[in-house]
């Protein structure tokens, strides 16, 4: 998976509303497999979280930091541990 397609995906998502999948190709211009396997990487790593009322309805968890810039700073934690 591409780095920068989880950032595509986690950014059409606005703080405090919900999502389908549905919803997140149809935002994000993807397919919709590549759409499914991404928010399921973020709800896994606690990107996105699933909404109490509907296990296929994705809301944005309250973290800081966006995919892209945790792997960034993974990196340089990585690195400056050697």
């Amino acid at each position: 998976m591409n780095n920068s397609l989880p950032d595509a995906i986690w950014s059409v998502m606005t703080d405090g509303k919900y999502y389908s999948v549905k919803d997140l190709i149809s935002l994000s211009h993807q397919d919709g497999s590549t759409v499914a396997e991404v928010v399921s990487f973020l709800a896994r790593y606690g990107f996105i979280e699933r909404a109490g009322w509907n296990d296929s309805v994705y809301t944005k968890s309250k973290i800081v930091l966006s995919p892209g810039k945790s792997v960034d700073l993974l990196k340089e934690l990585v690195k400056n541990a050697n």
